[in-house]
């Protein structure tokens, strides 16, 4: 019986050892993801007269996002500054660092990009943008000679 117990416990042992290899290989990576900017979690809901989109931005200030915004798309770019390491303090754990966010939202035909109004709450960001009334196509009745 004791046989069976040594070999699982070096079975896991081994399983161990590869799994901490594998994260140690991975870690290089995950440190490169973290500084590309994060792709904010968005609702975009159509009314009869104007488009609303909310984006979760959490932990950014309002004068850290810029909004460059076109006929055909709104562009949505927001970076927290980079946090000031007190030398005072000792972290035992520091998972909050720079972040960003990026997304650029294609906007349909019939908006007007002067009519967009912001407002930043509670880390969400709320855009609310105009639709351009439908011109009525004119119908000419044509005379046949």
């Amino acid at each position: 019986m004791r046989f069976f117990q040594d070999e699982e416990e070096d079975f896991f042992k081994k399983f161990q050892k590869e799994m901490e290899k594998a994260f140690e290989r991975t870690m290089p990576l995950m440190k490169e993801l973290e500084k590309m900017p994060a792709m904010p979690l968005t609702d975009i809901s159509e009314k009869e007269d104007k488009i609303v989109i909310k984006l979760d931005m959490p932990g950014i200030k309002k004068e850290d996002i810029d909004l460059i915004a076109t006929e055909n798309s709104i562009e949505i770019k927001a970076q927290r500054q980079e946090l000031k390491e007190e030398k005072k303090e000792h972290f035992y754990n520091r998972e909050r660092s720079m972040r960003s966010y990026y997304r650029s939202l294609p906007m349909p035909k019939g908006i007007d990009p002067k009519t967009i109004k912001a407002e930043y709450e509670n880390g969400v960001l709320t855009l609310t943008v105009k639709k351009i009334p439908e011109k009525k196509k004119k119908q000419l009745k044509i005379k046949i000679k």
